[in-house]
C-alpha cells in the first residue's frame, strides 16, 4: 500500500500536473510562433537592408526554440507518468501473491 501510494504521489501526480503546464506553455509558444512567422515572411519579402530580416528571424527564432523545449519537457513527464503507470500495473496486488513470487526466485 505504501508502495502504491509512493508511486501515485512521486511520479503520476506530478508527471500528469507536468504534462498539463509544460503542454499550455506549448500551446502559448505555438501562439506567440505564428504572428512571428508572419512578420517574417512579410519582411522577406521585401527587398532591401537585412538587419530587419536578421530581428525578424531571431524573434522567430526564439519562439521556435521556447516550443521545442516545452513540447520535450511535455514528452519527458509523460514518461514519468508511464514509469509510474508501469509501476501500479505490474506491482503484486495482495500480500499473498508477492509471498508466491518471492518463493518462485
Amino acid at each position: 500500500m505504501i508502495r502504491r501510494m509512493l508511486l501515485i504521489c512521486c511520479l503520476v501526480v506530478p508527471g500528469l500536473a507536468l504534462v498539463v503546464f509544460f503542454g499550455y506553455c506549448s500551446i502559448q509558444d505555438w501562439a506567440q510562433l505564428s504572428p512571428a512567422w508572419q512578420k517574417f515572411r512579410a519582411v522577406a519579402a521585401v527587398e532591401g537592408d537585412l538587419r530587419p530580416l536578421f530581428r525578424v528571424w531571431a524573434d522567430q527564432d526564439i519562439h521556435r526554440l521556447n516550443l521545442i523545449a516545452d513540447s520535450v519537457c511535455a514528452l519527458l513527464a509523460a514518461l514519468l507518468v508511464g514509469i509510474g503507470l508501469h509501476g501500479l500495473c505490474t506491482m503484486p496486488q495482495n500480500r499473498l501473491m508477492a509471498d508466491q513470487n518471492v518463493g518462485e526466485r
